[in-house]
């Protein structure tokens, strides 16, 4: 994650990035968020948050292109 980015701007680019796996849709920015529990903050820079709001937002990360990687953790 890029420090400078906003939160979603770096959750947009993975969730480009990753795309769906096994045909799996996807969950929203917005939703990835909440799922982790910092719902409301994806405007803030990621460099701004805790280490540990940044952890949760790497399983975030995960989330956007990913949702099944969310069950497991």
């Amino acid at each position: 994650m890029k420090q400078e980015l906003t939160v979603y701007e770096n959750l947009s680019f993975w969730k480009r990035f990753l795309g769906d796996f096994n045909g799996t849709p996807s969950v929203s920015i917005e939703e990835a968020a909440d799922i982790v529990g910092l719902a409301g903050i994806t405007h803030l820079p990621f460099g701004y948050l805790s280490a540990g709001q940044q952890r949760r937002f790497r399983h975030g990360e995960a989330a956007g292109g990913v949702e099944a990687d969310l069950d497991s953790g």
